[in-house]
């Protein structure tokens, strides 16, 4: 039982820092990096799957464009550029 109150407690305590559903909802802190990219096209969040596009090392997410504009109907895309 005091495992389990522990684990409730934690619990709690993600949930005041924001790392728990809040309110309907997961807070996401934005992607940062100087290497890499990602920009986010197609369906709002939640309404649509998720798909990541990620090219070769020696191409950008440029690349996905295309195919991108033909699956954004469908998807919350992802485009990554490494």
């Amino acid at each position: 039982m005091e495992k389990r109150r522990d684990i409730l407690r934690l619990l709690a305590g993600l949930g005041a820092a924001g790392a728990a559903p809040a309110l309907g909802g997961w807070r996401q802190a934005p992607f940062q990096s100087r290497r890499i990219t990602v920009s986010v096209m197609g369906r709002p969040f939640g309404e649509a799957p998720d798909l990541v596009l990620i090219p070769g090392l020696a191409w950008t997410a440029d690349d996905w464009r295309g195919t991108a504009a033909a699956l954004q109907d469908r998807y919350r895309l992802h485009l990554v550029s490494v």
